[in-house]
């Protein structure tokens, strides 16, 4: 029978398990904090030795814990099939789901812990197993047990496991479990949608009173993760693995094929898409085996193990969701017997973005001396001593030159690494591990042999120099080191501990060490972490190493989600595909251009899925996904298409992959789909040439702090007019008309004090700048709205955009040629995706300098011009836009546009410069704040 959807889980008991879930977060927490033998946990609570979070994190762990067991006893999936019968007697008589709701329904008011403590040691056996309770050996992060003190204690759970919890609140949480949702009917991967849900709450403490919020700053939010829609999941399997696995079929052995296939999540959370991929697997799988199209439930069943064993793999962050995975996985398998820790070398726990490759650890320079440590690793940044950086980088540069290093401190290695002559090198790409199904001992033999642990310490060592701190008293780690272990040495043992704390840290993952070999489908949704919000902002140490990592095109303020993209298009297989779910602005943003640049240069873009509306719960971010193949590249080729939340099909475009390489933005491919026009227009001129453009920043913006005032009637030179983007409309200034709001404080008519503010000298060259004649461009609306301030009286405020006219060239010639209807719907085209909302605008002033310039001169751009000056200064806005509309007929005749394309884009501009104002102009203004 085969695996029944997430959505067979009706709506109503979903809500229920999610509330369930968090009723007894919220039970078990009050409990271990309120018990009166539990001073040491209240203790390390107080003193932030244990931070709450990390107590959430314990609580979250412990709660799926019995989860798990409520799910896996109504399957019958924890009785070990292979016991005897009187283990299976003991089984049912301790181990049984009934006892735990017995205690549930008894719920005691009264404070021992006998239930608590039995239970907990019925958890410890699930670690390696009890035969004579017919209990498997899950094993994984999860169950397993650690040394503490002499104690075996729950790696998951090492405050909990030591605490004590009354059976009263842990009588209360079995309560909210039991009674919400029916569990044998419940999905591993809706498990892991209430558990992405629940990372949105932020535990709270009030005496010994444990809540749960929702609140800003929650982990859901910096750590970028979000359930993905069932539809989404489905469109990008369709994309990216059936043309992968519909070659496979076509070989001459193609069951085979199919099982060598390697498919990877790279941020997998807790595994929809693997999930996903496994059953879709299977059913290709049991179709060949059975010569079937619709082979029997049993038969799909055998599949879906094999498939689990062989091809499926994952990687995340989060040691939890990772848990949470294999949990989905191993639900998938139904074997008890099956431990979860036979996932382990597939599904594994590390920053996928951070660590280093085997070519960057044999690079050479150009006298084929080993590079090592690049000496980029020690710049000095935020919090580093420059002196010791410099110390550093000049001993780095030394010992790179004076190989082999002769250092007289160095240790020997243990014996059982000097049978290592060299580094570890990885397998050839096409070589494979053997399967799961079959190599337990293999595979523990390979990530504890002395090759492996050589190579993981000279990879662990290189990545540690970039993100360590170069200050006096540090472990030294340059190459001096780093050459030293590279030959057989030990590292010293300050070092040697530094390296493995910060590897734990930033939780380093070398894809050539832990995966040597690529695979044929990557697929999955990054985490969206926005590099210009402190919140969710890689640190500079880590942003230097993985510039490093990705080639040098992963910089800036990209968006991690479209880092991944970087990383894993190295690691697609010939024939393999690549499909992630990336921030929309990816398709757009200037940061982001070299990594588009080096995608269509590795790979061939073969789909394209565009939303026009939020996909995500919970998530305010315009989302895509692009589809890419590992095929010999073609000039040109056909890309498939598909828009909105529930991923329709739309007509498939005909692509140059030539062009793409080269083109600025990737928007023009779904432009059409948001009903922009197409024009092609001349770049050979551009309003550079006419003009320069500027863009104010945060200093600017906070720079008018205590100069301004509110005054209708003051002189504007001593008190400029401050304007912004939301008092901008095309061809007309609000100011005096509009409230706006700066600085979080609400204006009728801002003014600066100029007198007072040329007297602190900090600003006074920049009021002085922008108080000359002008073109104000503002952000984040329907059309391009621009107005010329020709007097030069107007004080723009960020984020409005600055654009100052050459000596010799005319402000309202440079106004007219920004606000024409071709540039806007070139532009329109160009920049989709960059804006707050569909459908809007927001370019850079990089990119305004960039727009093509009128074609045609004379009298007919001259009629267009003086046009737009009229409409400035139309008394009513009905004559305004009368105006307007004039003014966009005469200049679509300067830009040698067809006169059915000038009727197009002119019908298109009248429809979007009709609309009502955005509100996203009102968030414009506050983007700053």
């Amino acid at each position: 029978m085969s695996t029944p959807n997430l959505s067979s889980l009706p709506a109503v008991e979903r809500a229920q398990l999610r509330d369930g879930v968090q009723a007894a977060l919220v039970a078990f927490g009050s409990g271990f904090v309120h018990h009166r033998d539990n001073d040491a946990l209240r203790t390390r609570l107080a003193s932030s030795a244990l931070p709450l979070q990390d107590f959430y994190r314990q609580l979250l762990r412990l709660t799926y814990r019995l989860i798990f067991l409520l799910v896996a006893q109504d399957r019958d999936l924890l009785l070990d099939p292979a016991a005897s019968p009187a283990a299976k007697a003991r089984f049912a008589q301790l181990c049984a789901t009934k006892r735990l709701r017995a205690l549930a329904e008894r719920n005691q008011a009264e404070a021992q812990s006998d239930s608590w403590q039995a239970l907990r040691l019925f958890m410890q056996q699930l670690d390696r197993g009890c035969p004579d309770a017919a209990l498997p050996a899950l094993g994984g992060f999860l169950w397993g047990q650690t040394d503490l003190d002499g104690r075996r204690v729950a790696q998951a759970l090492p405050d909990l496991d030591t605490a004590h919890l009354s059976d009263e609140h842990l009588g209360s949480a079995l309560d909210a479990l039991c009674r919400s949702v029916h569990w044998a009917s419940v999905q591993a991967d809706e498990l892991g949608s209430v558990y992405e849900a629940l990372m949105e709450r932020v535990p709270r403490l009030h005496g010994d009173k444990f809540e749960l919020t929702t609140a800003a700053g929650n982990e859901r939010k910096t750590t970028g993760s979000y359930y993905t829609p069932d539809p989404l999941v489905q469109r990008l399997l369709d994309s990216a693995l059936d043309p992968v696995v519909d070659d496979a079929c076509q070989t001459a052995d193609p069951e085979r094929a199919i099982l060598g296939l390697k498919v990877l999540d790279p941020a997998c959370g807790s595994g929809h898409f693997v999930v996903a991929a496994a059953r879709r697997l299977a059913q290709r799988l049991a179709r060949v085996r059975s010569s079937d199209t619709e082979p029997s439930p049993s038969q799909v069943q055998r599949a879906l193990r094999d498939v689990i064993r062989h091809c499926i793999y994952g990687v995340d962050i989060n040691p939890m969701a990772v848990e949470l995975c294999k949990l989905a996985l191993w639900m998938q398998t139904g074997e008890p017997s099956q431990m979860l820790a036979a996932l382990d070398p597939h599904l594994q726990c590390g920053n996928a973005l951070l660590g280093v490759t085997a070519e960057l650890l044999d690079k050479r320079d150009t006298q084929g001396l080993l590079v090592g440590i690049p000496d980029a690793a020690f710049m000095a940044l935020a919090g580093d001593d420059k002196a010791v950086a410099s110390v550093s980088r000049k001993r780095n540069k030394a010992a790179r030159r004076q190989q082999p290093p002769f250092l007289a401190n160095n240790q020997p290695l243990d014996p059982a690494s000097q049978s290592t002559s060299g580094p570890w090198r990885p397998q050839p790409h096409n070589a494979q591990l053997p399967a799961l199904a079959c190599t337990d001992v293999v595979e523990a033999d390979y990530v504890n042999s002395a090759a492996y642990l050589q190579a993981k310490r000279l990879a662990d060592a290189w990545c540690a120099a970039f993100v360590g701190l170069k200050v006096a008293g540090a472990p030294a780690l340059t190459n001096a080191e780093f050459l030293g272990l590279h030959q057989g040495h030990a590292l010293s043992a300050a070092t040697r501990a530094e390296v493995a704390r910060l590897a734990a840290q930033y939780q380093f993952f070398h894809w050539h060490l832990a995966f040597p070999h690529q695979f044929d489908v990557i697929i999955g949704n990054p985490p969206y972490l926005n590099q210009l919000e402190a919140a969710t902002a890689l640190n500079r140490r880590a942003a230097s190493l993985l510039r490093l990592r990705s080639d040098g095109v992963v910089g800036g303020f990209a968006d991690v989600a479209s880092a991944f993209l970087s990383v894993q298009s190295g690691l697609v297989a010939p024939g393999g595909a690549l499909a992630l779910i990336v921030p929309q602005s990816f398709l757009v943003a200037a940061d982001a251009a070299p990594i588009r640049q080096q995608l269509a240069t590795r790979l061939r873009l073969d789909g394209l899925w565009v939303s026009n509306a939020h996909a995500f719960a919970s998530a305010s971010v315009f989302t895509c996904a692009c589809s890419f193949r590992r095929l010999p590249q073609s000039t040109a080729a056909q890309l498939a298409r598909w828009v909105g939340a529930k991923a329709d099909p739309v007509a498939p475009l005909e692509l140059n992959t030539a062009d793409l390489r080269n083109r600025l933005s990737w928007s023009p491919l779904f432009a059409d789909t948001l009903g922009i026009p197409y024009v092609k227009l001349d770049i050979s001129a551009t309003i550079a040439d006419w003009a320069t453009a500027t863009a104010d920043f945060r200093d600017q913006y906070y720079g008018l702090d205590t100069f301004l005032v509110d005054e209708i009637g003051a002189d504007d030179s001593a008190y400029p007019p401050v304007v912004t983007t939301g008092l901008i409309d095309l061809a007309r200034n609000r100011w005096g008309q509009r409230s706006t709001q700066i600085l979080k404080r609400h204006w009728a008519a801002p003014r600066v004090n100029r007198a007072a503010m040329l007297a602190t000298g900090e600003l006074g060259d920049w009021i002085t700048q922008r108080l000359t004649p002008k073109v104000l461009v503002a952000t984040q609306t329907k059309v391009l709205e621009v107005f010329c301030d020709a007097g030069g009286r107007l004080l723009p405020s960020v984020p409005l955009l600055t654009v100052q006219p050459r000596p010799g060239f005319d402000v309202w010639a440079v106004g007219a040629a920004l606000a024409s209807p071709a540039v806007c719907a070139w532009a329109a085209a160009q920049y989709a995706g960059a804006a707050l909302a569909v459908g809007a605008l927001k370019l850079s002033a990089t990119q305004v300098a960039g727009l093509p310039l009128p074609t045609v001169g004379g009298p007919a751009w001259a009629q267009a011009v003086d046009l737009f000056k009229l409409a400035h200064a139309a008394a009513t806005d009905q004559g305004r836009l009368i105006r307007l509309v004039a003014f966009g007929s005469a200049a679509l005749q300067c830009y040698g546009l067809e006169p059915a394309d000038q009727a197009q884009v002119l019908k298109w501009w009248r429809h979007r410069l009709g609309q009502p104002r955005d509100q996203v102009t009102k968030v414009a203004d506050s983007m700053a704040d």
